[in-house]
């Protein structure tokens, strides 16, 4: 391609992007921070943290996991390898009686699962079977709900720096996940 039609390309692309903006000003402030994942002040997007190398952006929730230890810290979390074990929660396991309602309404469960449930939906789609099952107690949750609860924070823990989603250049449309069928 000549080099005159390459630059012809870039201008229009740019008069594109200015005209755009202004268009957006006239109904929203637009704060320019930077390009994301490079510049320290655009290293957040949506809440999700970005960091940027030359192949591949790396997406995670390490603030937001933080938090949500320290939610939790004044409760003992299991090592776990994995984000729920096979276990079956049911309405049998709900408290009964008021005392035991009381009891466990001064319990972080709500606060720590919508915590969780965040972190779900943005970086860590492998707790969200977890979640699913977690969140049918939401109102009514008794120990067995909430100890595994804590088992997936303990699980969200184990693989805090480890479990973080990665978006490849040259990738295409092609998703590529491993999983451990045992």
């Amino acid at each position: 391609m000549p080099k005159n039609i390459n630059n012809s390309c870039v201008f229009h692309k740019q008069v594109f992007q200015n005209s755009f903006k202004k268009e957006i000003e006239n109904d929203f402030k637009i704060d320019y921070l930077g390009k994301l994942g490079i510049d320290k002040r655009a290293r957040r997007y949506l809440g999700i943290q970005v960091e940027r190398r030359t192949d591949r952006f790396i997406l995670h929730n390490s603030d937001l996991i933080d938090k949500i230890l320290a939610t939790a810290k004044k409760y003992t979390l299991p090592k776990e390898q994995v984000p729920m074990k096979d276990i079956r929660l049911s309405s049998d396991d709900c408290p009964k009686t008021e005392d035991e309602k009381k009891r466990m309404a001064s319990r972080p469960f709500r606060q720590l699962l919508g915590q969780v449930g965040f972190l779900c939906l943005t970086t860590r789609l492998d707790c969200s079977y977890g979640y699913k099952e977690l969140s049918r107690f939401s109102n009514n949750h008794g120990d067995k709900h909430f100890q595994a609860l804590l088992s997936l924070v303990g699980y969200i823990k184990e693989t805090r720096d480890t479990h973080r989603m990665h978006i490849v250049r040259g990738g295409g449309m092609r998703m590529r996940a491993w999983c451990d069928a045992d």
